[in-house]
């Protein structure tokens, strides 16, 4: 070459299965480079002096599938000497692509939380060489209905709005981790789904970003909150009542599945105007005092119940709800403790409470020369046909006989009133005698009232008197 190169133009052709990404000419020299078809062409703006030399730079990136083995990048030089003749040279380089064997996977803590609860997604990825490998993008995107909690990468770090992990680089049988913690959010099945996005090396048996479930360079966890569906029914022994009666309730709680449901209890408060008996319970127990039955686990297809014995004080009708207050699972179709009447874990009976035959003001059992004195009063007697006194020398009801001898017929009529006395001549001196005041209905139905105790001679000298705490007939309590 008689003198400087001038006008030097190099061609460089892009090997097949690779990507152009850049180029550049390296000082002090200046010019112009860009892709144009399979080649990059740089031009130089300065001649290269006779000794001198330059060098420019080219970067390319191997396709996902490039295959492994050597790779040929053949580049051109054309140029001008001082007498305007026109110079080529060329040359080529042999490179070898080599792999890197990339392998993710992901698992779950709780494959079947409940909605609310927080699950940790951990994710693996691992790098098989033979190759390191740069610029390792991992993609985990939360899917709708999980809601982002925290995250704990072992290198680089989570953007929880993209789901990008950017791993960077993994030596030869190197892993990184990443947990995700999110919190349920909804029901229904969830799959939560990572996979390599991007790296510098071909893998040779997967391709990134391509969300092929079958290469181990993605996996998926999921997650799938179980439902339970609970139904609650409620039931009454009697559709009406009086006062002095026992009402038996009946609650009945079914799980319908899909799922065993636990942490299950039902909120039935006694309502006012009755006096708890007593409960039996098939599954768990009641507390009284607030009303709450603890069940705990239901079986799917599994149903419980519980009965509830009250004694009716009210003259007004007695309405008793009973809801699910709190299962652990989610139920489909109701939401427990919200006090909805619409849904089917919510139940309620009303019992109207009648009005009885007699409202007694007063009943007394007075010690007298001949005996005892036994003296009640009513305020009102609807329907009543008589009375019936009955005493017990031992004070239990159980031991206590009749002693009038034949009905004691009523006096009031309509809504008129009455006072009444018997002497007990054959009331024992020496011990109290305690007495109890029947009455019956017309139609045969009797209601009891006392007990009152007659104490024995020397003992006392008055005795007990009984004055009912609420009337029989909705008027109100007697003063």
């Amino acid at each position: 070459m008689p003198g400087a190169a001038l006008q030097p133009v190099i061609t460089d052709t892009l090997p097949v299965n690779t990507t152009f990404e850049s180029c550049a000419i390296n000082a002090p020299y200046t010019g112009t480079c860009s892709q144009q078809g399979g080649a990059v062409v740089y031009t130089l703006n300065q001649k290269i002096a006779v000794g001198n030399s330059g060098s420019v730079r080219l970067r390319l990136r191997t396709t996902p599938n490039a295959p492994v083995g050597p790779v040929r990048n053949d580049v051109s030089l054309a140029y001008r000497d001082n007498l305007n003749n026109l110079f080529l040279a060329s040359g080529n380089d042999i490179d070898q692509i080599t792999p890197a064997d990339l392998s993710l996977t992901k698992v779950v803590d709780k494959p079947q939380p409940n909605v609310g609860e927080v699950v940790t997604f951990d994710v693996v990825v691992r790098n098989g060489g033979p190759a390191t490998a740069t610029s390792v993008l991992v993609s985990d995107p939360l899917p709708a209905g999980l809601e982002y909690v925290s995250s704990a990468p072992a290198q680089g770090s989570y953007n929880s709005l993209s789901g990008a992990w950017p791993v960077g680089t993994l030596n030869v049988g190197a892993s990184a981790r990443l947990q995700i913690s999110a919190r349920v959010l909804t029901a229904g099945t969830k799959v939560n789904t990572a996979q390599v996005a991007a790296v510098d090396q071909p893998d040779p048996d997967s391709v990134p970003g391509n969300s092929n479930p079958r290469e181990d360079d993605q996996a998926s966890a999921t997650v799938r909150p179980p439902v339970a569906d609970l139904s609650l029914t409620k039931g009454v022994n009697n559709p009406s009542a009086t006062q002095g009666d026992e009402l038996i309730y009946t609650i009945t709680v079914t799980n319908s599945g899909p799922d065993a449901a636990t942490g299950v209890a039902v909120s039935d408060p006694l309502p006012a105007g009755v006096e708890y008996r007593g409960a039996t319970a098939s599954a768990g127990s009641y507390n009284p005092a607030d009303g709450t039955w603890t069940i705990g686990a239901l079986a799917v297809g599994q149903r419980v119940r519980l009965t509830i014995t009250v004694l009716v004080l009210s003259a007004d009708k007695v309405t008793n709800t009973a809801q699910v207050s709190a299962s652990a699972q989610f139920d489909p179709d109701s939401t427990p403790g919200n006090n909805n009447p619409a849904e089917d874990d919510q139940a309620s009976v009303t019992t109207p409470i009648a009005p009885t035959a007699v409202t007694l003001s007063s009943f007394t059992a007075q010690r007298q020369p001949g005996g005892v004195l036994v003296a009640w009063a009513t305020a009102s007697e609807n329907d009543t046909w008589g009375f019936d006194l009955f005493r017990s020398e031992d004070g239990t009801r159980e031991h206590a006989t009749r002693i009038n001898p034949e009905l004691i017929a009523a006096q009031g009529r309509g809504q008129g009133g009455a006072r009444y006395t018997f002497l007990d001549s054959g009331a024992p001196t020496d011990a109290p005698a305690t007495y109890w005041l029947v009455e019956t209905e017309n139609g045969g139905a009797t209601h009891e009232y006392g007990p009152v105790v007659a104490q024995p001679l020397g003992l006392l000298s008055g005795s007990q008197v009984f004055i009912p705490m609420a009337s029989r007939d909705g008027d109100g309590p007697i003063e």
